[in-house]
């Protein structure tokens, strides 16, 4: 149960993911780097237990790439695009009981440049069914970069925007109506490295980055 608690929180966590001579994705951006074999990673607490998981970047070409994120023995795979508005993911959704008949994503994951005041969406709306009875999620996310500060963590200090979001869900499964309260978050995305801390929720979940290479 706790492990299925922790993939829901990941999307929250991680909405917000070092140009060398290897391959890497033409989306690649200052604060969201992608590079072949890129690989982050986070420690914290999230419903009051540690947590600690691994990123890493793979099959990166001109159009795309992929990100593995590890915790455990369990791994979940999701693919991003590389717009000319910045990077579109692609979420991985393997619920045991779950049929996926239609998957849109609307928006961008993060643009490709940033600045304090810049604003954004992204969302997703999943269409199935569950045990063979209809359901619709959509799921919507405002982001704005509120700031620019210092931040510490395990894998060091670094100066960071400061990107406060907002993510709403409804979900109709069986006719009813589902909807879930807002949850806020808060990420710090450092130049060269990407996401460096994520809060989420109250009392909040803390992901800091532990190292990365």
């Amino acid at each position: 149960m706790f492990q299925r608690t922790l993939f829901r929180l990941l999307p929250a966590l991680l909405g917000t993911v070092l140009a060398t001579g290897t391959a890497q994705a033409a989306c690649s951006s200052p604060y969201y780097p992608v590079r072949e074999g890129l690989t982050r990673s986070y420690q914290g607490t999230v419903a009051g237990q540690k947590l600690a998981y691994t990123e890493t970047m793979s099959a990166v070409t001109a159009q795309g790439f992929k990100v593995t994120t590890t915790i455990g023995g369990n791994a979940v795979t999701a693919a991003f695009k590389c717009g000319p508005n910045g990077v579109t993911g692609s979420p991985s959704v393997s619920t045991p009981g779950l049929k996926v008949t239609s998957l849109t994503t609307r928006g961008v994951t993060q643009p490709p440049r940033l600045a304090v005041g810049t604003t954004w969406n992204s969302g997703v709306t999943l269409v199935g069914t569950v045990q063979g009875q209809p359901m619709r999620n959509e799921t919507n996310i405002t982001l704005k970069v509120v700031g620019r500060e210092k931040v510490k963590v395990p894998a060091g200090t670094f100066t960071a925007f400061k990107i406060e979001s907002t993510t709403t869900t409804k979900i109709t499964a069986a006719g009813q109506k589902l909807d879930t309260p807002p949850t806020r978050s808060t990420t710090w995305v450092a130049e060269g490295v990407g996401n460096v801390k994520s809060t989420v929720g109250s009392p909040p979940t803390s992901i800091e980055l532990v190292r990365y290479k």
